[in-house]
C-alpha cells in the first residue's frame, strides 16, 4: 500500500505545471502579469517578436466592499511615467476625451493621449480610473481593437 501511495504522489508532483514546463510545451507567453504596487497590477502583452505591444494597468483586486476598485490619478500617473517615461513616448500629438457609453457598466469613457510612438488611454473620470492601457504603434503590434479588462 505504501508503495502505491509513493508512486501516486510522485506522479502528482511530476505533473505539476511550472513556468518552465508551460514554456516548453507552448512557447513564450503572449502576456505576463506583475504586481507593480501592492494595489496595482500590470499585464503586458507581447508581439511574437517579444516586443511589448500593450500594457494594461488596473487595480490588484476587482472589487472593494462590493464596488468596482478604482485607481487614484496620482499613483496611476506615477506607474505610467515609470513604465514609459515621457522621453520614450515620442512627440505629443493630441489629447482627446472619449465619451462612449458601453453597457452594462458604462465603462468605456475616459481620456486618450496620442504620442509619436504610443497612445495612453485612461478609463474613468476625475481621480477615479478603472484601468489604463498603453498601446505601442509598432508594426508588429497591429491590433486595431484595444483590450478592455474583463
Amino acid at each position: 500500500m505504501r508503495i502505491a501511495i509513493v508512486f501516486f504522489l510522485t506522479g502528482v508532483v511530476s505533473t505539476a505545471q511550472t513556468s518552465s514546463t508551460l514554456r516548453e510545451k507552448y512557447g513564450q507567453p503572449v502576456s505576463e502579469t506583475y504586481n507593480v504596487r501592492p494595489d496595482i497590477k500590470l499585464t503586458v502583452t507581447y508581439a511574437k517578436s517579444g516586443d511589448v505591444c500593450e500594457m494594461l494597468i488596473k487595480p490588484a483586486s476587482e472589487t472593494q466592499n462590493g464596488k468596482p476598485s478604482l485607481l487614484k490619478s496620482q499613483p496611476l500617473n506615477e506607474v505610467i511615467d515609470e513604465l514609459v517615461p515621457k522621453e520614450q513616448r515620442g512627440a505629443y500629438l493630441m489629447g482627446t476625451f472619449v465619451n462612449i457609453i458601453c453597457l452594462p457598466n458604462d465603462d468605456c469613457g475616459g481620456t486618450d493621449e496620442t504620442y509619436q510612438r504610443l497612445s495612453i488611454f485612461r478609463n474613468g473620470g476625475i481621480d477615479a480610473h478603472r484601468y489604463a492601457s498603453i498601446h505601442w504603434k509598432r508594426d508588429v503590434c497591429k491590433n486595431p481593437v484595444p483590450t478592455k479588462p474583463a
